[in-house]
């Protein structure tokens, strides 16, 4: 087994994991940093921990990862960026996940600086992003952000 290591929590509060029943997680707190150690075998975990989504996946080592989509194709035309999102969790929890995410794109022209502009809110339908982008930069950067 491994150690995987869940931050983000609420400090010395209690914290109810889902999806991990054989796992001996009832009663846990956070720690004074908001953290919880799950000791877990092998293989890929999607759960919960007070409400929040977590992946983890344990293969000799572990990764904790909250990151649970990727950006399956993206196109830019007629001044519309469009993104379609691949899940990285369960089918069930992406989609639980989906309907109370909220989504934001920015913008960059220099990664040295990271100074990034948030655009309007995207159109969603489904798993699609759109939202209006034009630019005169000869070099943009696009990232997508989920809370």
């Amino acid at each position: 087994v491994w150690c995987v290591t869940v931050p983000g929590l609420d400090p010395d509060a209690a914290v109810v994991v889902a999806s991990l029943d054989s796992y001996g997680v009832d009663d846990l707190f956070a720690d004074e940093s908001g953290k919880i150690y799950l000791w877990l075998p092998n293989g890929v975990y999607a759960f919960t921990a007070s409400g929040t989504a977590y992946m983890a996946t344990v293969d000799g080592a572990a990764m904790l990862t909250t990151q649970h989509f990727s950006i399956d194709t993206f196109t830019l035309a007629d001044n519309m960026a469009t993104f379609t999102l691949a899940s990285r969790l369960a089918p069930d929890v992406f989609a639980t996940w989906m309907d109370t995410v909220t989504f934001e794109v920015q913008f960059s022209t220099n990664l040295t600086d990271a100074v990034w502009t948030a655009l309007i809110a995207p159109e969603r339908d489904g798993i699609t992003l759109t939202v209006p982008f034009a630019t005169d930069a000869p070099s943009v950067f696009l990232r997508v952000l989920a809370q």
